[in-house]
């Protein structure tokens, strides 16, 4: 199992042409465009344990959609595997963004 660092995005991502639904004059400030994905996800903390879905993925993190928002800081640990995969994997990175 293999560890890595990226930054978790709990923000919703906007559309390529850096507009919101909703918001024609919000700039886009996303370094790698966010692409729709569904998947059920278990990470934790120190000192707990959730299960959430991320609902869309980049190069540079995830967006879990969840009703218990983590510090802006925070440090998790996300584990997930692929149906047609046999191997588990295991990230590490920081909450960047609550909405």
């Amino acid at each position: 199992m293999g560890d890595s660092k990226i930054d978790f995005d709990y923000f919703p991502g906007e559309k390529k042409d850096g507009k919101s639904p909703g918001n024609s004059q919000k700039e886009e400030k996303r370094t790698y465009i966010r692409k729709p994905f569904f998947m059920s996800v278990d990470y934790s903390t120190q000192d707990r344990v959730y299960r959430d879905f991320i609902k869309d993925i980049s190069t540079g993190g995830v967006f879990i959609e969840t009703l218990r928002p983590l510090p802006v800081g925070q440090e998790i640990s996300m584990a997930f595997s692929f149906p047609n995969l046999r191997q588990n994997f295991k990230i590490s990175g920081d909450v960047v963004k609550r909405c």
